[in-house]
């Protein structure tokens, strides 16, 4: 599904494989960079919402404790939903208005 801002990926548990394939694809054009909003289902079953400009290296980081915090102790995690925009700024303000 293609949203004003991006593309939308939204199957449960995606693959990062799948997002990685389509990460370059903004709009039918390439882009040099990509900037992600993430949403982690943790073991507790809670969530997380992150950005990030390297998704896949992100979600492995959070899976093997390398990110202090909220996470941390909240493992395994998995990846629920995933956003690309072609700016920082677009990534973090969508991070902000699904935190409220």
């Amino acid at each position: 599904m293609i949203t004003e801002r991006g593309l939308l990926y939204r199957p449960l548990d995606i693959h990062i494989a799948a997002c990685r394939s389509m990460s370059t694809f903004v709009f039918g054009k390439t882009s040099s960079m990509n900037f992600w909003v993430y949403i982690l289902r943790c073991a507790d079953e809670s969530y997380y919402t992150g950005h990030t400009d390297n998704l896949e290296k992100r979600v492995a980081e959070h899976q093997v404790g390398e990110v202090p915090g909220y996470t941390f102790s909240r493992r395994p995690v998995t990846l629920v939903y995933s956003e690309v925009f072609t700016t920082r700024e677009e990534a973090l303000a969508s991070e902000r208005r699904i935190k409220g």
